[in-house]
């Protein structure tokens, strides 16, 4: 009977540590994400923010527009101050990707998406923060 016990044991005591470490790994992620989001070190949230941007704005500019063009490099957005588009490059989004024209349903659609206070601050020069291009991203 005490060699039954043994491997009954020894399964105990490996899954006690198994879960203890998987437990660990799991607030450690948690912690370190949470720590990412509220301090954002290093601006990751940008980085990470503009390639999911940009990826899906180089799908769409490549599905509509032929082979062969090119964007030019001085881009002058009409609905962007110089200081806003420089943040955008810098966040690494392609301004010239960005619609130039703004239709009634993409007004609308901004609105609830940011509120008119903040539609206004942007309207106004404020630069818009890595969440605003989030929130904002599905209307255009």
């Amino acid at each position: 009977m005490t060699e039954e016990k043994k491997p009954r044991a020894f399964l105990k005591y490996f899954l006690i540590i198994f879960l203890t470490f998987l437990l660990s790994s799991i607030i450690t992620l948690g912690g370190l994400a949470l720590y990412v989001y509220t301090q954002n070190p290093f601006n990751i949230q940008a980085c990470l923010i503009s390639s999911f941007l940009n990826a899906s704005s180089i799908m769409d500019s490549q599905s509509s527009a032929g082979a062969g063009t090119s964007a030019p490099t001085q881009f002058d957005h009409p609905f962007l101050s110089s200081d806003q588009e420089a943040m955008l490059e810098n966040a690494g989004i392609d301004v010239s990707a960005l619609p130039t024209t703004l239709s009634p349903e993409m007004k609308a659609c901004g609105i609830e998406a940011l509120g008119q206070d903040r539609i206004n601050e942007i309207i106004n020069g404020a630069t818009p923060g890595p969440l605003d291009l989030l929130r904002v991203k599905s209307c255009l």
